[in-house]
């Protein structure tokens, strides 16, 4: 549960020349933590990212198997996981290339557990969606959702618990307002 600083971190990674699909792909992921008070009972903390993937040579595209997803614990909840963006004509979802999220949270040591740093609660906003292509960005189609959470750091690994509000959801969105996560990342 981190309180206070920032981490910035960009990642390039992608295919060498030659090889039967090729492409690149780059990530930037950013998180900061304002502590309000000297105990750190409240923290706010903003997290966001950006993925974008591209084909190169004679790849076009990215490949349908390096697409992107979201919706969520991890991106937007009170959406199906991997729900958001571009469908097939079957209603599944097929991801994209690019991807954003967005969260700002204020998240809290629990009432009559402040000396348990293994339990905190948070009050969030998500925001975000996955596009077919980079340059084919449209904002107005930003899913958003608002809502509290849970997190645990058990013995058996991290617990998490939402319960979100989807936001302008729109015709075929998947929402999903409780969520929970055991043993895997937040």
């Amino acid at each position: 549960f981190p309180s206070e600083g920032t981490y910035n971190g960009l990642t390039l990674s992608g295919t060498i020349p030659g090889s039967d699909d090729e492409f690149y792909k780059l990530h930037y992921k950013h998180q900061s933590f304002f502590p309000f008070d000297d105990d750190e009972n409240f923290v706010l903390a903003f997290r966001g990212d950006a993925m974008a993937g591209w084909g190169y040579g004679d790849t076009k595209n990215l490949p349908f198997y390096e697409n992107y997803f979201a919706g969520g614990l991890r991106t937007v909840r009170g959406y199906r996981t991997n729900s958001l963006g571009p469908r097939f004509s079957n209603g599944d979802t097929r991801g994209g290339a690019f991807r954003y999220n967005a969260t700002a949270e204020v998240v809290m040591k629990v009432p009559g557990f402040e000396d348990n740093n293994n339990l905190r609660w948070s009050v969030f906003m998500d925001a975000g969606n996955v596009h077919s292509k980079p340059n084919d960005v449209k904002f107005d189609d930003v899913r958003y959702s608002a809502g509290v959470s849970m997190v645990w750091l058990s013995p058996l690994g991290p617990l998490a618990f939402s319960y979100a509000h989807p936001m302008g959801s729109k015709t075929g969105d998947r929402k999903q307002k409780f969520q929970f996560s055991i043993g895997l990342p937040y």
